[in-house]
């Protein structure tokens, strides 16, 4: 749907098709223990699974990109082309000489992942830019993207007393977020996958703890 102010995005209540070649659902949920997402069962495409057998699970990041991948592509309706990509040259880029992982490093996080991609969180404009190209705030896409009277949450450990948990609105939680990406290496990756996390909540009713995303 077109706003009016001209953003093309996703009607809240918009959850994506499953690509071709994607396998039934399967997911399903584990025990809970406060902490992060359980063992589940994402689907995996078959351009997910070359991509896979091409890594070869030779490099460390290999599995664990695999992870990121289905899930956007299964719940975020990323591009899958652009996702193989993005992962091929984030594999290409990680086994050059000098570079770690590329799991832990921040800059290729951030210069290669799904979040490059058009997804429900970041849409394609009419003029082929996506919705963060435009220079946007995370408070500005998130109230593009989510319901307008959304209530987010920043959670907060404290030690022996469990977790706290304080409701936002778009704002709010938009000025949390970018306090959070302040002097990070990966402010595009980490704003996009805040978004995520509140939209698969919000769409599939998944808890963050249930999915902590990366890119």
């Amino acid at each position: 749907m077109v706003l009016e102010d001209g953003w093309s995005v996703y009607a809240p209540d918009y959850v994506p098709a499953v690509h071709p070649g994607t396998r039934p659902p399967s997911w399903v949920r584990g025990t809970d223990d406060g902490r992060s997402r359980p063992d589940d069962a994402p689907r995996r495409s078959e351009q997910v699974q070359a991509w896979l057998d091409w890594c070869g699970g030779g490099w460390l990041g290999c599995k664990r990109l695999q992870l990121e991948m289905v899930w956007a592509l299964d719940y975020l309706g990323a591009n899958p082309q652009c996702v193989v990509q993005h992962y091929e040259w984030r594999a290409h880029h990680a086994s050059r000489p000098g570079v770690s992982d590329g799991w832990n490093n921040g800059r290729l996080r951030n210069r290669y992942g799904w979040h490059r991609c058009a997804t429900v969180v970041d849409p394609m404009q009419p003029d082929g830019r996506m919705l963060s190209d435009h220079g946007l705030s995370i408070a500005e896409r998130c109230r593009a993207v989510l319901p307008a009277d959304i209530k987010l949450e920043e959670k907060t450990s404290v030690a022996n007393r469990g977790m706290f948990r304080h409701w936002m609105t778009c704002n709010e939680w938009g000025e949390w977020v970018e306090d959070r990406m302040r002097g990070t290496d990966l402010p595009d990756c980490e704003g996009s996958a805040r978004l995520a996390e509140e939209w698969m909540e919000h769409h599939h009713g998944m808890p963050e703890n249930f999915w902590t995303m990366r890119c």
